[in-house]
């Protein structure tokens, strides 16, 4: 799953790349090339977004793994009765 965000991160970032090259193009072309620009940051954003959110996820599913408070036969329905 890692690499997808790599290959996304990478496919937005040359997308990037490729329009800034040219973005001083006259009339519509360059807007079309400032367009595709953003377009392509939008992308690479998406992708980091994605990564760390899966990042996030494995950390907080082995945290709560390893902070879970186990039971056991005796401790569930342990009661003092003074008499």
């Amino acid at each position: 799953m890692e690499s997808i965000h790599n290959i996304i991160i990478s496919a937005g970032m040359l997308l990037s790349a490729f329009a800034a090259c040219c973005i001083d193009s006259p009339g519509m072309y360059g807007w079309a090339a400032g367009i595709a620009c953003v377009a392509g940051g939008i992308i690479a954003g998406i992708g980091y977004i994605a990564g760390q959110r899966e990042v996030r996820q494995r950390n907080r599913r082995e945290a709560g793994f390893y902070e879970a408070r186990r039971r056991d036969r005796l401790d569930a329905g342990l009661e003092i009765l003074h008499l």
